[in-house]
């Protein structure tokens, strides 16, 4: 790390416009702060320190490279991205910062409230792409997205934070380096782990991982180590949604598999087409449950209209024996009606 005076001592500091009232926390990349203005608005100021000494002259082209990544991403203005409103340097640490608003991680949300509707769920996955493409129009890739920078905002809008660090720690790593630990990493592509190239691809494999904890609550992958994390992300298949909901349609098994390909080339091309993979078959499934509950209602129908009709025949073994056929489907169908309700219950609300 480069050398950076201790957290506590820059409460007090102004920081161009900000006043940095307190440390509100601590994260792999460096201090936070609640920074306020003149005006009276309040402000997080979060400061980005390198993950390792380097020398001035890797120093200077790391501020230069700083100032152009933040800068793109101060550029973005979309309702479903968190801006970023300024940034800077001080002795040594990079800063951002951003909006101080009511809001969780979804990550957080996921924790207290569990898995949402599969309804809401394909809203939050169509708010999450619209942001996507418009920063890979723009050309700029999250490269780290995951359930812990995606926030829940108190309109109940989503917004995507985080835009640009994994790229700014990447930068801030001398070459010969492996670029270092930051976040949950459980979207982390494996061209990322090879240390390749990343494209809008890149994103799409961890919207798969997001929809995945949104759907389990679960991580994809899971060990005691972040490199047997890593180790599944370059060789593991994805594990099966039914082993931790087996009321979900077995199609969204296939979209989040192809979401997640080790390869590239053979995912989703964009997070939009991940969408409407998830839409289609989260729709097929509410309609299959509802075509069989038509069925289960009209065979149901028709067994009380034959009941009624022997009722009012003579008396006989043959009607006795009709009276309780009817009964038997009256109270089976009932069951599987109910059953049914349940099971699509569970499943969209």
């Amino acid at each position: 790390m480069l050398a950076f005076p201790p957290s506590e001592s820059l409460i007090g500091t102004t920081l161009g416009n900000y006043y940095l009232e307190q440390l509100v926390g601590r994260n792999e990349l460096g201090p936070v702060f609640l920074g306020s203005t003149d005006e009276g608005s309040t402000y997080l100021v979060r400061f980005i320190l390198a993950p390792c000494a380097l020398d001035p002259q890797e120093r200077a082209a790391y501020q230069e490279r700083f100032l152009q990544v933040a800068g793109e991403v101060a550029a973005l203005q979309h309702r479903h991205i968190l801006p970023l409103v300024d940034y800077g340097s001080y002795l040594g640490g990079s800063y951002l910062v951003t909006p101080n608003l009511p809001m969780q991680t979804l990550i957080s949300a996921l924790t207290k409230s569990g898995p949402p509707s599969l309804s809401t769920i394909g809203d939050y996955l169509e708010q999450i792409a619209q942001g996507l493409e418009y920063a890979h129009e723009q050309g700029i890739i999250h490269r780290n997205l995951s359930t812990d920078c995606i926030f829940l905002l108190r309109d109940g809008r989503l917004a995507i934070g985080d835009f640009g660090v994994m790229h700014l720690l990447e930068l801030a790593t001398p070459a010969g380096q492996s670029y270092p630990d930051y976040g949950s990493g459980e979207g982390r592509a494996p061209e990322q782990l090879r240390e390749g190239s990343c494209g809008p691809c890149t994103d799409v494999y961890a919207l798969g991982a997001v929809l995945y904890r949104l759907l389990t609550t679960h991580a994809v992958f899971r060990d005691s180590s972040r490199e047997g994390v890593y180790a599944q992300h370059l060789h593991a298949p994805v594990t099966s949604l039914q082993r931790w909901r087996s009321d979900l349609p077995e199609a969204l098994d296939e979209i989040i598999r192809q979401a997640m390909e080790k390869e590239p080339a053979r995912r989703f091309q964009r997070p939009s087409e991940l969408v409407a993979a998830y839409r289609q078959a989260v729709g097929w499934h509410a309609g299959a449950a509802e075509r069989l509950e038509e069925s289960a209602s009209s065979s149901l129908e028709t067994a009380v209209r034959e009941q009624a009709a022997e009722e009012a025949a003579p008396a006989s073994s043959a009607a006795e024996a009709g009276r309780e056929r009817a009964s038997l489907w009256h109270h089976l169908l009932r069951r599987l009606r109910v059953a049914w309700r349940r099971r699509s219950s569970s499943s969209t609300g």
